[in-house]
């Protein structure tokens, strides 16, 4: 609750401060809205909302990555900023309450740019102990009278790098847009997504995100049933080196493929999700070894909407 009341706080001190936001000053805003922000912190259990928190926690290691590649072909201004944003994102991936989601339509102007007569997707202040707004009104678009994401996981990254550029004090949108498309980029050039459509006509997907680095972990999405789920945690859980002595400190997952789905009752069935697996072992006292195997993992999916994973083989 504490958080909550600081949070309140900023965010009045940035209304009352002339171009706090980097766009425009936001009018309107009512008591009411700052009063409710309570109950919109880090809320939505929406597929999308749940994206956007995912890659706030994993911005950390998508910025590390661009640092070390070179597809992101970064200038030395850019990877000077870059540094500074990679900073205030370690910060903000410890920080559950970093994401405030608002309804568009119910604050005011607060998402609303006047000189560009546009609406946003996200604005922030200029101050790095600042929330991040999300307009929610425009994460979803009707779809058959359905609500279908309207904003991919690469564009969300893409969005925070934006969003956390502005924290550090930079104003610019579109080189923050430019920083947060090669981000986003090499990102994708390391992703792999497969697609499975299960028996009782509903669909997984799984994306893979690979990292340069032999000591970090790939991040593992799973979409079921207008839900995401990271397995990276599972994953960090079950493998283990083959030298019980050692153990693991990174892990990359390459020429992912599903299995054969099998049912084990009316409401539960087994999808296995089977690949290499590259392990990064180290054995506490500088020395590391690379083990490539390979594993299979059975996921066990219902119809709740939730899952485990049963059995993870490693060979």
């Amino acid at each position: 609750m504490m958080k909550i009341i600081i949070y309140k706080c900023i965010f009045l001190i940035l209304l009352s401060t002339p171009h706090a936001f980097g766009y425009k000053k936001p009018n309107n805003i009512t008591p009411d809205i700052v009063a409710r922000m309570g109950d919109y912190v880090g809320n939505g259990g929406g597929v999308v909302e749940q994206d956007f928190t995912n890659a706030l926690l994993n911005l950390p290691l998508y910025i590390e990555d661009c640092l070390l590649s070179l597809n992101c072909e970064l200038t030395q201004q850019e990877e000077i900023d870059l540094k500074k944003i990679l900073n205030i994102a370690r910060l903000n991936s410890k920080d559950s309450e970093k994401l405030i989601f608002l309804s568009g339509k119910d604050s005011g102007k607060l998402f609303y740019t006047e000189g560009e007569n546009r609406v946003r997707l996200a604005v922030t202040g200029l101050t790095n102990d600042g929330p991040i707004f999300i307009n929610s009104d425009l994460l979803y678009e009707d779809i058959d009278n359905r609500d279908i994401p309207a904003i991919n996981f690469g564009q969300i990254v893409a969005l925070l790098i934006h969003e956390t550029g502005h924290l550090t004090g930079l104003e610019n949108h579109h080189y923050l847009d430019y920083l947060g498309a090669k981000v986003s980029s090499n990102m994708d050039l390391n992703k792999k997504r497969i697609d499975y459509f299960l028996s009782y006509n509903k669909q997984l997907s799984l994306e893979v995100v690979n990292f340069s680095s032999g000591y970090t972990f790939s991040t593992i999405q799973m979409y079921y049933l207008d839900k995401s789920f990271s397995l990276t945690p599972d994953f960090r859980k079950k493998i283990s080196c083959e030298d019980e002595s050692l153990f693991p400190v990174g892990m990359k997952l390459e020429n992912i493929h599903w299995g054969k789905e099998y049912s084990i009752s009316p409401d539960s069935s087994i999808v296995p999700f089977k690949g290499w697996i590259t392990i990064t072992c180290f054995d506490g006292r500088g020395m590391t070894w690379i083990e490539e195997r390979v594993f299979e993992a059975h996921l066990q999916l219902n119809s709740n909407a939730t899952y485990s994973i049963m059995k993870m083989i490693i060979e």
